[in-house]
This record gives structure tokens, C-alpha cells and sequence, in this order.
């Protein structure tokens, strides 16, 4: 796994490289306002595939993914009036919206009834990254499934530097704040479902919704 120590000096050298490893269908763990995500293309099988051996998680689970704007969102996904109202919201941030993929867009990542998890990083890095490469990326925790998320890159060497599949690049931005997942609404059904707690408390999300 290689670890690149991110700077001012050299975030545009690693935004390039970490989008030519992701066209390759290679696996960049990278920062985000939360914990440390790992990230593939999310619409190859291949590199989702990847991410299942590294995390040891068990197959057919989905994952969310991060999209660098909501024009990007819409051109995978089908917005509820109430999908568009947290949207504007609580995004760029720690809400992740359950939808429904547009036909034509394949996600390997998503839930078993097609719907997929999407949001929008604050974090400037992942942001940026997902922009520079084109397409939405996964957002999964950069952890062992069942583990607690990872915050210190340190930390995260240790964890993968010994398993045989790991990731191919590590982003380190440094000791990240240590704050919980991103808050899961669905927004399949007429109504809105909080899926799971999160930054975005319920409060929020009915506040914005009136």
C-alpha cells in the first residue's frame, strides 16, 4: 500500500494520481468529514469486488457512494420532492440519501432492491477527487467489517499493511476528528425513513422537510 503524506504543495499530484488509479480500478483510501473512506469506481463490479476482500465483509452488502455535486447525483439517480429538499439541506455533509438509480445506471454496490445510498463530501479532498474523476466513487469506511471506523492513518497502516488484499494507496491527511457515520434517510416511499442516527439528527431532518 503506498501512503502519501497530502499537503498544499502536492494535492494536485495526488488528486491525478488517485484518479489514474482509480480508472485502473485501483483503491485509494482518502479523507472525508467523517472517518477515512475507501473509494473504487462504483459502477465497475471488479473494483467493488476489491473492496469486499479488503474489509473481509460479506458480499452482496451494499455500499453508499459519493457524488461531487447534485448534477451529478441526477444524472444517476431519481430525486423525491423530499430527496431534493434534504439534499439542499444538509449537503455537502454527513447525510446520505437512499434513492433509486436511474435505468441504465449500474451500481454492483447497491442494496439488493437497486436503490443506492448517495451523498456529497465536505471534506475539500474527496470532493475534489470524486470531481476530477468523473464518476461516483464508493464511501465505505476504511475499516474491517464490524470494526470501528478509522481515524489515524497510523492506525489504518497497521490494520492493512499485513493482509494480503489491501488497498493500493493511502491518502493521509492526518489525525481526522473523530465523528460518528453519516446519517442514512430513505427517500424511496412517500414518506421519509431515518435509517440510521447520525451527525443529522432527526430534529433536522423534520425541520427541513416542513
Amino acid at each position: 500500500m503506498k501512503h502519501i503524506v497530502l499537503s498544499e504543495k502536492n494535492w494536485k499530484e495526488v488528486l491525478k494520481e488517485s484518479v489514474r488509479l482509480l480508472r485502473r480500478g485501483g483503491v485509494v483510501v482518502y479523507p472525508t468529514e467523517t472517518s477515512y473512506g475507501i473509494g473504487v469506481d462504483s459502477t465497475k463490479s471488479g473494483a467493488v469486488a476489491k473492496i469486499f476482500r479488503i474489509k473481509g465483509r460479506e458480499e452482496g452488502k451494499p455500499l453508499s457512494v459519493l457524488m461531487a455535486s447534485k448534477v451529478m447525483a441526477k444524472q444517476y439517480a431519481f430525486f423525491s420532492q423530499d430527496a431534493e429538499r434534504l439534499w439542499n439541506a444538509f449537503l455537502p455533509g454527513a447525510l446520505t440519501l437512499r434513492v433509486s438509480p436511474k435505468i441504465g445506471a449500474k451500481f454492483p454496490c447497491a442494496r439488493a432492491d437497486g436503490t443506492v445510498g448517495i451523498r456529497v463530501s465536505s471534506h475539500p479532498f474527496a470532493r475534489a477527487l470524486v470531481r476530477m474523476y468523473g464518476k461516483p466513487i464508493t464511501a465505505t469506511s476504511a475499516n474491517l467489517a464490524n470494526e470501528p471506523s478509522l481515524y489515524d492513518p497510523k492506525k489504518i497502516i497497521a490494520v492493512f499493511e499485513k493482509r494480503h488484499a489491501r488497498p493500493d494507496l493511502l491518502i493521509d491527511a492526518g489525525l481526522l476528528p473523530k465523528r460518528s457515520a453519516s446519517t442514512v434517510v430513505d427517500c424511496i416511499g412517500k414518506s421519509v425513513r431515518l435509517l440510521r442516527k447520525g451527525p443529522i439528527t432527526a430534529t433536522q431532518i423534520k425541520k427541513a422537510l416542513k
